[in-house]
């Protein structure tokens, strides 16, 4: 009886320890999110991210739904996502890029925009794990799995390809020969990736 009372005790120490020790870690994590977030970069409008000088400002666009600007700090890049009216979106459309007084006009319609949400890019960054995982597949493969190519060096077989949000550099095993009705897309199918490596942000405008 007093084995059985002293195992029954044993195992309520053991639960007991167990459930302080989940507790701590979720205060951990928790602490972790809230630094994270403590951090992370707030701008209610448009003209406050373009007002803020101690960003680096990298590439913006627009189309007749949203206005995205990508920005850099402490070397994470963001993107910041604001949606358009059609009238506004029609206004910026609007304006003539001849005039001198363009961009000022510009940064006008878009300063009291609100902003929708800001992401970390380079958090969504695939890691070189899984780029890996890309070696040995085919051009074809790439292809058809949503790859497009924005140039190439033939030299040295690197294909400069983007995949949703970002660029990537891909180099193939194998050789080309350049000519003038050089179709690229055609010519890398049956070609096998030699490597995959992260270049930079591509398309501001992508929406998964």
């Amino acid at each position: 009886m007093k084995f059985r009372i002293t195992l029954i005790t044993l195992l309520a120490v053991l639960l007991l320890l167990a459930s302080v020790g989940c507790q701590k870690a979720v205060g951990t994590a928790n602490a972790q999110n809230a630094a994270e977030t403590e951090t992370a970069p707030s701008y209610a409008t448009i003209g406050e991210l373009q007002a803020d000088q101690k960003i680096s400002h990298e590439q913006w666009e627009y189309d007749d739904s949203y206005y995205v600007e990508v920005f850099e700090q402490d070397g994470v890049s963001y993107r910041a996502i604001a949606s358009l009216t059609e009238e506004l979106s029609e206004q910026l459309f609007g304006l003539d890029w001849e005039d001198p007084e363009h961009d000022e006009k510009q940064a006008a319609l878009l300063a009291p925009i609100p902003i929708d949400r800001i992401e970390n890019l380079t958090a969504q960054i695939p890691p070189q794990e899984e780029l890996d995982k890309l070696v040995g597949k085919t051009g074809k493969e790439l292809l058809d799995d949503g790859w497009n190519i924005s140039g190439y060096n033939l030299d040295t077989m690197e294909f400069w390809m983007n995949k949703g949000l970002f660029n990537y550099t891909v180099i193939f095993d194998g050789k080309l020969e350049d000519s003038e009705d050089f179709y690229d897309y055609e010519a890398i199918q049956p070609l096998t990736v030699k490597s995959v490596t992260y270049s930079n942000v591509g398309d501001p405008m992508y929406m998964d």
